[in-house]
């Protein structure tokens, strides 16, 4: 009893104790030690299980062994430059420090020490960039270390790989593994990567590039033996694509294929293994920029990873894609994700936190601003199959229900050196974000807290933090973070808690500093944390917390524990299945006083195994999952597992247990789940050889609200750029970042006006009645801005600067329209938008001149309405200050590197052009002496890519009979000759005419048969070969496309010839014949016959640059082409349709592809404007429907291909391309423009692959620079091409007086009289046929440099040499021949004896070797002596009058007979075609008498019709691809 009575007051004793030290630990703080750097820490690293913590300071390494409470410099690094440390995650004591230089460090003891070895950089100039490292999973030894040379600058940083291995742990120095390697990754790599292969096997990725640069083959190397020998594994993709990246995915080694080795932006695919011996190829394919594929964490159920792609309208989004078990099959998991912000729960399976994106008008302010950014965040509990939104529980006005839910913005920890986790715990979670329905607003974003893995939340912190969890998360330690991500903040507070977030205390450092980082160690067991930061005297400073001593010490016992379940919905008990299994774990109760403190010791998770069910199962890699979640049959991998297996049947499971899985067969089993069907391998009808078909056309539908008014792709900077806005009647903008598969309505909230799009890439500008809303990203992001007015009614609104992005002129006002004549008021702005200033008022128009000139000063000219007329104006500082340059014009033009001006006589009656390269002074331009245009005649200056300004001048204005006349300069825009009269034109001033993209001066052009006529025009197509030197019938086929004979066959080509609709009958003024990229191509509407019949239309194609041509379809079509011309497609223009034409082999064959169920009226086919994408748009309205809605229909042929054609310059006859060669149809040489000039095509018969960005352009060659013909030269000003060809001078005109213009250019001496013929500009031949300077003139002045260079000016030196010492010499020489050949073997009497025979005896005394040349040199003279008699008495037989008009032909024209220029083409015109016995022909009596012919023969090679006598005949013009050609006026 006694003993009981003792124990009672010791008990008690003990209780108040421990009552008291719990009440002393909600008032702990904890133990702080403060360590101020003198330099700035660039590398924070934990050691796993260890307190141990490295940093780089100023390139110097300190450690530390208590958790940051002191810190010891490293000394084996002294005088080292660290720049990056990697810690081994296979073993806990490693770590790699890299230097930039050749030394590098090792510790093997968390770094208690370190080891050295050697890596030397290539060349002893370069340095190392960053490297890594790729440790085995198993053998400790060995690993991977690559390191890199990079060069460059900002915005060119190349960096070329180089891969060493270590066998021993970097106890040696490291050797090369594989030259040139540009990934090389152990197989064995991560933890769930299973197979009986070699442990040591390893995986390189090669690329061989040739010397232009590109990579010519792509290799996928494997070796178990380091490579002392290697294995290369086939696939397809690794033939005809680029290896960019291996990776090692859990269960998975991936390998990444650039599809379009030559763009970064092509397609990317993955190849997956399982066993690491075989590599399949999946089913992703995205169109991205590399870079931009974040792999996440995954699982051996499936690889998870997000594709982050540009959105429109906001700074981008994200797609996370999950795949099966297999690796082979992936889908989208969550669209529209907010870019990065997805995070995988740290513990628990099949968890996932991400932010979509919405929409919202916040988006068209400034990025920079605080409300801009807008998203929705959900929680997915069943690996992404569903999403909901996370509950707040503790703010009353916030309902879930009602869509109001926590919007986070961060919910992730910072583990080592940016791995961002959410952190080591047991359900419990800290976000920082905001309570609402999706607007996040930084600077009121607080900081909550979950204890149930993210499914409900209530506020913690009333600010957003950074933070790290210790003790398993019972210690929480938090410091605010007002920078986070906009703005700068200083703090001196530190919050902490002890019961898991319920309550937080605060700390008060001794000064503030800008935190930084704050962490723990790995597995968040410590009671410690250390926080980095900055202070504002610009030190760094780190803080060593200690939370040890928190509640007394006290370690907690087993009944301060609980279980808590994984993945339990709200409202609900039961924990969600993934993965056929559950998770729990065992956390410390919230309220229990102790800390777990089992150091280094990892959260503990329960796994249960679930009963199986279909979710438990997935489609085997023979099917694919549809739309439907069936498993269907891919009949295409079915067919090659038939190949392998040799069988003529074959038995396969639709299903399979994901790998991975957990789940148990208690009440199933698993046939229950899994069907089999047996295939004839004979019937499938996948194609065995891997051919494509139809089914690779993807095709999609979007409807936009109103009809098509406006559309236009947006050039980003990138050819391919899939960028499209579209404006309809109802004032709607839409806008497709996606080559037109998906539009969305741009919210603006008001109606546009219309859009348009700058010169400089990206730039786009959408009017309304009061604002801009301006891009310059090709329209992903618009900034609202006001407007100083009201846009014009009609015509555009802005001209854009050619070259700075953020200058443009803006028009508005009463008077303000598209008309020349106009009257409006003229903005610019210098800033994009954001400011405008009043520039003119009553001006018609304005451009920037100084880029299409050249010149460096900011010129603006402006048309400015003075009175009834208009002057035109200039200014170099915004009409500060200007310039009268005209006062009065009818227009201006910009063109290549000319500005044209129409001025206006003083009496208003003719016009007179002005032309200037420089902005300040201007040349008349002379037009032909004939040819007088009035001041109001229409106008249109063509555009041209050559050397000559072509002008159309409209001579009949009457409507319905518009008709003009091209005129074509010389190379400085000055002097014009008629180029082609009666070319069509429409009211509008918009002229038929074509130029054949790339090819130099190929042009087509449509003359009117019947001008001055009332009634239907009668057009003829004609094409020019030179420029418009010659023009030229289209020769017709000689079948149509049913194969049958055309009924004009036969007749001459003025009456059966192919006629094609011009510029002016197509719906679309972009749509021209031919394409910027595929070469020689050209597509055209018309019909065989005399001229363009209406009536009996059908499309053409041509395939060598206009000279032959075929019909491919009977009927009216639109066309495109794409990928180059690889891609050919057709739709029908007239009536509704349902289906596309296409054809993949050159036009050859042709199939249809439906891309809608019911026919609609197609308003459009419309790609790329470089047609060098694979992708089509179709504009269409419904069939016979009031409903004015646009359908816009998406066509893909990305797919189509399963390769990229091989392109390898170096050696061209090996890969897939061919050289083609344009030429002169008449021509019997490849000379076009004098050169011989090679293009790249696809080869045909190679009609397997796709072109995408191959580098076709850099091998195009000119071959060779051809001596000139006739076809080099045009008529000279003044002058005309005759029925002959020939060019003869305009009846009372005179030619054009050369000296002035050419005697002032500095240097030149001489001048050349007109000829009649000029050389086309564009023509670089040389030699020939000079016909442009047959006739050199001194320039005054410069006599005697003339008489000099002609060999004109003798003087006695000259004379000496050149006459009497040659004189000399050969004096002497006869007389030594005489002496030692003549005089002494009989002299000229024994001479005259000799016969020419073999039976002469004739032997000349020869004593040495200077005997026997003389005398070889005696009897050649006898044989020249002898030849020249017999000569001589043949010609005395011929009539006098034979040598009269041989004499004529060989020495030229009469005296006094030259009306007419002519050039003989053939040397037998000059010197006739005797036979060489002509002798013998004639006889000694014959009386041969010549018909003397007094008029040249006609060049009837470069003529092909009867032309009128007075007729001017001449060049014809270009025009900008693609809807730029030309600028009308009136």
């Amino acid at each position: 009893m006694l003993r009981a009575n003792w124990c009672w007051p010791l008990l008690v004793v003990l209780v108040l104790l421990s009552l008291g030290l719990h009440t002393r630990a909600e008032d702990f703080t904890p133990e702080v030690k403060q360590t101020i750097h003198d330099s700035p820490i660039s590398w924070q690293i934990y050691f796993d299980d260890s307190s141990t913590v490295l940093i780089i300071k100023s390139k110097s390494v300190e450690r530390s062994t208590d958790d940051g409470a002191t810190w010891t410099k490293v000394p084996e690094m002294a005088g080292f430059e660290i720049e990056e440390m990697i810690v081994d995650p296979n073993v806990k004591e490693r770590a790699i420090a890299f230097t930039t230089g050749a030394t590098h460090f090792v510790t093997n003891d968390v770094g208690k020490s370190w080891s050295k070895f050697t890596v030397k950089p290539p060349k002893s100039s370069e340095t190392w960039s960053v490297g890594n490292v790729n440790f085995h999973r198993e053998d400790k030894n060995l690993a991977i270390i690559k390191l890199e040379v990079c060069t460059g600058g900002i915005f060119l940083w190349l960096c070329k790989p180089h891969h060493f291995y270590t066998r021993d742990g970097f106890k040696s120095d490291p050797k090369a593994l594989v030259e040139d390697a540009e990934a090389c990754k152990f197989a064995f790599s991560e933890k769930d990567f299973d197979s009986d292969i070699a442990k040591e096997t390893i995986y390189c990725s090669r690329n061989t590039v040739n010397s232009f640069g590109h990579t010519t083959k792509s290799e996928l190397l494997v070796s178990s033996d380091f490579f002392k020998t290697e294995t290369k594994l086939e696939n397809e993709l690794f033939k005809s694509g680029k290896i960019i990246n291996i990776r090692t995915v859990s269960a998975f080694i991936l390998v990444l294929v650039q599809k379009d080795r030559f763009s970064q932006k092509s397609e990317v695919s993955i190849l997956t293994s399982r066993d690491g011996k075989s590599f399949e190829s999946s089913d992703f394919d995205v169109l991205m920029e590399y870079g931009a594929i974040v792999f996440l964490d995954s699982s051996p159920e499936s690889i998870h990873l997000s594709v982050m792609q540009p959105k429109t309208f906001s700074i981008g989004e994200s797609t996370m894609f999950s795949s099966d078990s297999h690796g082979l099959q992936f889908k989208p998991a969550l669209e529209h994700m907010e870019p990065y912000s997805i995070t995988k729960s740290q513990y628990v399976d099949g968890v996932w936190f991400a932010n979509i994106l919405g929409e919202s008008n916040s988006m068209m302010g400034s990025p920079f601003s605080k409300e801009w950014i807008y998203y929705t965040s959900k929680i997915s509990m069943d690996d992404g199959k569903t999403w909901d939104l996370m509950e707040v529980v503790d703010d009353e006005k916030c309902n879930v229900n009602d869509g109001c839910s926590l919007q986070i913005w961060s919910i992730a920890d910072v583990a080592n050196n940016d791995k961002y986790v959410t952190g080591p715990t047991a359900n419990i979670m800290l976000a920082a974000g905001y309570a609402g329905k999706g607007r996040v607003s930084l600077p009121k974003s607080s900081t909550f807290i979950s204890r149930d893995g993210g499914v409900t939340w209530k506020m913690a912190i009333s600010e957003p933090v950074i933070y790290t969890f210790a003790d398993q998360g019972n210690i929480i330690v938090a410091v605010g973070s007002k920078s986070h991500p906009y703005e700068s903040g200083l703090t001196d507070i530190v919050y902490y808690s002890l019961d898991q977030g319920e309550s937080f205390q605060t700390l008060k450092l001794d000064a503030p500093l800008q935190p930084q980082l704050i962490i723990t160690t790995l597995d968040g067991s410590s009671s410690k944390a250390i926080l980095f930061g900055n202070q504002d005297n610009g030190k760094d400073v780190s803080y060593s917390l200690n939370f040890e001593k928190a509640f007394g010490g006290a370690v907690c016992g087993e009944d301060s524990f609980e279980v808590v379940n994984a993945r339990v919905p709200s409202g609900s008990s039961e924990p969600i299945c993934v993965m056929g299994h559950k998770e729990s774990f065992r956390r410390r109760k919230q309220d229990a006083k102790c800390l777990v403190k089992k150091l280094f010791e990892d959260v503990k998770v329960q796994e249960d195994p679930c009963e199986c069910s279909a979710e438990d199962f997935e489609c085997t890699k023979y099917f694919d999952l549809s739309e439907k979640n069936a498993c269907v049959p891919n009949q295409q991998k079915i067919a090659e597992y038939c190949k392998t297996q040799k069988s003529k049947k074959v038995k396969l499971a639709h299903q399979q247990l994901k790998s991975g899985n957990l789940c148990a067969f208690n009440k199933k089993k698993e046939s229950d789940f899994v069907a089999e069907t047996e295939f004839e391998c004979d019937n499938l009808d996948a194609p065995l050889d891997g051919s494509t078909n139809s089914s690779q056309i993807m095709s999609g539908l979007s409807e936009i609200e109103g009809s098509l008014l406006q559309y236009s792709y947006v050039e980003t900077g990138d050819k391919n750029a899939d960028n499209i806005l579209v404006n309809t009647d109802k004032h709607n903008a839409y806008a497709s970042n996606d080559g037109g598969k998906t539009f969305v309505k741009i919210p603006i909230g008001e109606k546009t006006r219309y859009f348009a799009v700058g010169t400089v890439p990206g730039t786009v500008a959408l009017c309304s009645e009061e604002n801009i809303y301006y891009s310059t990203d090709g329209g992903y992001f618009f900034t609202k801005y006001e407007a100083p007015g009201a846009p014009p009614q009609s015509g555009n609104a802005i001209t854009f600067h050619p070259k700075d992005k953020m200058k443009f002129i803006y028009y508005t006002g009463e008077g303000c329209g598209s008309f020349s004549g106009s009257r409006c008021q003229l903005y610019y702005t210098t800033d994009g938008g954001n400011s405008f200033e009043e520039l003119l008022k009553d001006t018609g128009r304005c451009a920037f001149v100084n880029e299409t000139l050249g010149i460096s000063s900011e010129l603006i000219y402006c048309a400015v309405a003075s009175g009834s007329k208009r002057k035109l104006v200039s200014s170099s500082n915004y009409f500060k200050e200007s310039k009268v340059l005209f006062e009065s014009i009818v227009d201006f033009a910009l063109r290549s590197k000319f500005v044209f001006v129409a001025s206006v006589n003083d009496d208003q009656k003719e016009l007179i052009a002005q032309i200037t390269s420089d902005g300040e002074n201007f040349s008349t331009a002379f037009f032909p002496s004939d040819f007088k245009v009035e001041a109001q005649t229409g106008y249109t200056i063509l555009e041209s890519e050559s050397q000559s300004i072509f002008l159309h001048v409209t001579t009949n204005k009457k409507s319905g009979q518009e008709v003009g006349t091209i005129l074509k300069s010389n190379s400085n825009g000055t002097y014009y000759i008629t180029a082609l009269p009666d070319v069509n034109r429409n009211s509008q001033g918009y002229t038929d005419f074509d130029r054949v993209d790339i090819i130099e001066g190929v042009l087509l052009a449509n003359v009117v048969l019947n001008p001055n006529q009332v009634g239907s025009k009668r057009l003829q197509t004609k094409i020019s070969y030179n420029e418009g030197s010659e023009w030229h019938y289209l020769a017709p086929p000689a079948v149509d496309f049913e194969g049958r004979k055309y009924d004009c066959i036969g007749s001459p080509l003025s009456r059966c010839a192919l006629h094609l609709q011009g510029f002016t009958e197509r719906p679309d003024y972009r749509d021209t014949f031919s394409s910027t990229s595929a070469i020689g191509y050209l597509i055209g509407v018309g019909n065989v016959g005399e001229y363009l019949d209406f009536s009996n239309l059908s499309t053409f194609l041509s395939t060598d640059g206009g000279i032959t041509w075929r019909e491919i379809r009977k009927g009216s079509y639109m066309w495109e082409f794409g990928d180059r011309g690889t891609i050919l497609t057709l739709v029908n223009a007239v009536d509704p349709t349902k289906e596309i034409l296409y054809s993949t082999d050159n036009g050859d064959t042709w199939s249809t592809y439906e891309f809608t169920d019911e026919p609609v009226q197609i308003w459009d086919l419309a790609t790329v404007p470089t047609d060098t994408a694979r992708k089509f748009v179709i504009f269409a309205g419904e069939k016979g429907s009031l409903k004015l809605n646009t359908k816009i229909f998406y066509i893909d042929f990305t797919h189509f291909y399963s390769r990229q054609c091989q392109l390898d310059l170096d050696n061209p006859s090996e890969d897939d391309f061919e050289y083609w060669t344009p030429k002169h149809p008449e021509s019997s040489d490849n000379c076009l423009f004098g050169r011989e000039t090679k293009y790249l095509r696809r080869a045909n018969g190679h009609n397997d692959c796709f072109i995408g960005a191959s580098p076709l352009e850099e091998g195009s060659v000119v071959v060779r620079n051809c001596t000139c013909t006739r076809r080099d030269y045009e008529c000279d000003f003044n002058f005309y091409a005759d029925n002959d060809g020939t060019c003869k001078l305009v009846h009372g005109h005179a030619a054009e007086d050369r000296m002035q213009k050419m005697c002032l250019v500095n240097g030149t001496f001489q001048y050349f009289e007109p000829t009649g013929y000029r050389k086309i500009p564009s023509s670089t031949c040389s030699g020939g046929k000079m016909l442009d300077s047959w006739d050199p003139r001194p320039c005054p002045g410069h006599q005697q440099e003339f008489n000099e260079f002609y060999g004109k000016n003798m003087s006695w030196g000259k004379f000496l040499l050149l006459l009497v010492i040659p004189s000399a010499v050969f004096v002497f020489a006869v007389w030594f021949v005489y002496e030692k050949g003549v005089r002494r073997n009989g002299g000229f009497l024994r001479l005259g004896q000799i016969r020419l025979d073999d039976d002469d005896e004739f032997l000349p005394i020869e004593e040495n070797s200077v005997d026997v040349v003389v005398n070889r040199i005696v009897r050649s003279g006898i044989v020249v002596v002898a030849g020249t008699i017999a000569v001589f008495k043949t010609l005395r037989k011929v009539d006098r009058k034979v040598m009269e008009e041989i004499m004529r032909v060989v020495f030229g024209r009469r005296p006094g007979r030259r009306s007419y220029v002519r050039v003989p083409e053939e040397e037998d015109e000059l010197f006739g075609n005797f036979e060489d016995n002509y002798e013998e022909e004639i006889g000694d009596d014959a009386d041969f008498d010549f018909d003397v012919q007094l008029d040249p023969e006609i060049f009837e090679e470069f003529t092909d019709q009867e032309p009128n006598a007075d007729s001017q005949l001449f060049d014809i013009a270009d025009e900008e691809s693609r809807g730029d050609e030309e600028e009308p006026v009136k």
